[in-house]
């Protein structure tokens, strides 16, 4: 499988969580100053309600279309959940 691209991850999170109304209160994009010069990102979206399975679906819609990101939901400290992925850049 290929590694999908930040884009392409972007576009399958907003697009499986409109489906679901499930409301994204913020994205963003990390690794950008990474100093081994690995082209990985990890792209995160901020929704309250997205839960595990959430986050399983959107990867199994990435893998249909020959893609993977590594697709997690990650719970802050504050207790925030979060959608996250490793694409390429």
């Amino acid at each position: 499988m290929e590694v999908a691209s930040t884009k392409q991850f972007r576009k399958a999170v907003r697009k499986y969580l409109a489906k679901k109304g499930i409301t994204v209160l913020n994205s963003f994009t990390n690794g950008s100053a990474r100093k081994d010069c690995n082209p990985r990102r990890t792209v995160g979206f901020w929704a309250p309600r997205a839960t595990e399975k959430t986050a399983v679906k959107i990867e199994k819609k990435l893998n249909k279309k020959g893609l993977t990101a590594s697709t997690r939901l990650t719970t802050s400290e504050a207790g925030n959940n979060y959608i996250r992925g490793t694409c390429d850049l």
